[in-house]
């Protein structure tokens, strides 16, 4: 009965981590470690008709804001920006999340400012 229940123990660890882990943690080869507490905030995109910088302010708020948490730690964004910029285009989502592997975070977050009706919205996704 003990070993059912260590079996049974070891396959919810194992589910939850191929359920929660980030994409490309899960150990392929030539794959860096990532560390999950490592967060990559991608520049915001802003939607036609968004005020002029209000994706980099709300970026920026984002950024402050996260900075501010224990246990999470930021990537530069300079290194972030750096990134951004060996890019021959904007990136899909799955190559922010390979950059992102590659800077040596575990979790990104992408955003898009729109408006609506006269008002600026935010959008925010964690990945």
């Amino acid at each position: 009965l003990r070993t059912i229940g260590v079996a049974i123990a070891a396959t919810i660890v194992v589910a939850s981590w191929l359920v929660v882990a980030p994409p490309g943690s899960r150990g392929s080869a030539d794959a860096a470690p990532v560390d999950t507490t490592r967060v990559a905030v991608w520049p915001f995109a802003a939607a036609d008709g968004a005020p002029a910088g209000a994706a980099a302010r709300h970026t920026q708020m984002l950024r402050d804001a996260l900075a501010r948490w224990d246990g999470v730690e930021l990537v530069d964004q300079f290194q972030v920006e750096d990134a951004l910029q060996r890019e021959s285009a904007p990136p899909t989502l799955e190559r922010v999340a390979a950059l992102t592997r590659r800077l040596g975070a575990g979790r990104f977050v992408r955003g898009r400012v729109t408006v609506t009706d006269g008002r600026t919205h935010t959008q925010v996704v964690l990945y």
